[in-house]
């Protein structure tokens, strides 16, 4: 089981704004609670025709990506950048390194789009070793935290990190059970 604060916490990077977002939130975490934050840049293998194209390319694209992370990131930000499966190696080198929380963006896509593009930080969360934060807009002070319950005993071990969350916060803590009408583990009898 994690605990709140953490000591490590992992932002997987593209290059939009709402990753940028998730490295803001990772500082402001890292500085009030004393830990680490790093970014995780993966670079999902080009179709055969692009990356057999030749060596220049791939190393231009990778300079070219690190470039601007390192502008927007700050020359002292830790920085990783991997090849491969993007979920794959998000979920893996999250598990691996010792990381306590992982920040990520989301488009927050809906409909069609969702169906076209998909949704990374939904894969990673699926799978994830590790507590995921998502958000899609700039940070902003958190004042409370919702946290379902179904009484399965994963859920009761996220409700205890949500309380954690919410203490080490200052936040207010809500529990949510939803039940339908048949179901009668809820009910009183």
């Amino acid at each position: 089981m994690y605990s709140f604060p953490p000591k490590k916490i992992l932002v997987p990077m593209d290059l939009t704004r709402v990753s940028f977002a998730a490295w803001q939130e990772a500082q402001i975490l890292a500085s009030r609670f004393g830990a680490t934050a790093e970014a995780l840049y993966v670079r999902e293998w080009l179709p055969y025709p692009l990356e057999y194209s030749g060596p220049d390319l791939t190393r231009g694209l990778k300079r070219e990506i690190l470039t601007e992370l390192r502008q927007k990131l700050g020359k002292q930000a830790r920085l990783h950048m991997l090849e491969g499966d993007l979920t794959g190696q998000i979920r893996s080198w999250a598990g691996g390194k010792g990381f306590e929380l992982m920040l990520m963006g989301t488009h927050a896509r809906k409909g069609l789009e969702h169906a076209l593009f998909g949704s990374v930080a939904e894969t990673v969360i699926r799978d994830a070793p590790i507590p995921v934060w998502v958000l899609n807009r700039k940070p902003s002070p958190v004042r409370s935290i919702l946290a379902p319950v179904n009484f399965e005993p994963y859920s009761v071990k996220a409700f205890q990190y949500a309380a954690e969350v919410a203490a080490g916060l200052g936040a207010g803590l809500t529990a949510l059970h939803v039940t339908s009408p048949n179901d009668r583990r809820g009910a009183e009898t």
